[in-house]
């Protein structure tokens, strides 16, 4: 009788601890089919800037990666600073072009550039300061042209010449230098050792411009396909291709020549 009651009880221990492990299982297996969609996905930040240069920009950037969209001429700019490539994609042609990031060309800027008469290549360090934009913590980067000028400027060119620049770049949002160096290529500013927020400079004429604008600034889970080429993409036969349509193509090469 008791050998008999001793076998019963070891064999519902048994059926309860098969029954648990059954559960276990079916509630991960549960679990992964509810998360399945979030594997993807990676934290990151997702922001709304407005450039003079280029006009407004949807950036998402997570770690290593940034993808900057101009939904106004559709186009893209994938950043992978691992490769230290940018891929630009044209959503009207579905055309791509790959280019390492120290050959990038921003040849919308370069022609915005042909009608301003703004240089920032005369302004040198001259110390920081810290502040915040949109609740985050930022490093604002003081630029000074160390030419001294006198009180009366001449000429358009001269009215024109900046004496000094601010940057603000927030380094929480990516810790990559090569993102913020390319980040700065992209939006024609100084090169910011943070990723760039807003830049202003002064000319001599006494005016303040903004040339970078952040009105949003959030965190956000990115999808990891998000910084990959679409595979139907065709490769294009150059870079001007992917930038502009026919028009802009023809006057870029016009100015190239």
């Amino acid at each position: 009788m008791t050998v008999q009651m001793t076998v019963q009880m070891t064999h519902c221990r048994t059926r309860g601890i098969l029954l648990l492990l059954f559960v276990t299982a079916n509630l991960s297996i549960f679990s992964n089919a509810a998360t399945g969609a979030e594997i993807d996905s990676i934290n990151g930040y997702h922001l709304r800037q407005l450039s003079e240069e280029v006009g407004p920009i949807e950036t998402l950037v997570s770690g290593d990666f940034c993808r900057f969209d101009n939904n106004a001429n559709a186009t893209t700019f994938i950043i992978n600073s691992r490769t230290n490539e940018v891929t630009i994609l044209n959503h009207k042609s579905k055309e791509y072009w790959t280019t390492p990031i120290a050959q990038f060309a921003p040849a919308l800027s370069f022609i915005n550039k042909m009608e301003r008469y703004t240089d920032y290549l005369d302004l040198r360090p001259a110390g920081t300061r810290t502040s915040s934009i949109l609740s985050l913590p930022t490093t604002v980067e003081i630029l000074k042209n160390p030419e001294k000028f006198t009180s009366n400027a001449i000429g358009k060119w001269d009215k024109q010449t900046v004496i000094s620049g601010e940057i603000a770049g927030c380094p929480s949002i990516s810790q990559n230098r090569n993102m913020a160096r390319f980040a700065s290529k992209f939006f024609s500013m100084p090169e910011s050792h943070a990723y760039p927020l807003e830049f202003t400079y002064k000319n001599r004429k006494g005016g303040v411009h903004t040339i970078l604008k952040t009105s949003l600034a959030e965190k956000a889970k990115v999808r990891q396909e998000s910084f990959r080429r679409p595979p139907d993409y065709k490769k294009a036969k150059n870079q001007s291709e992917v930038y502009l349509d026919s028009a802009g193509h023809d006057t870029l090469e016009d100015m190239l020549k």
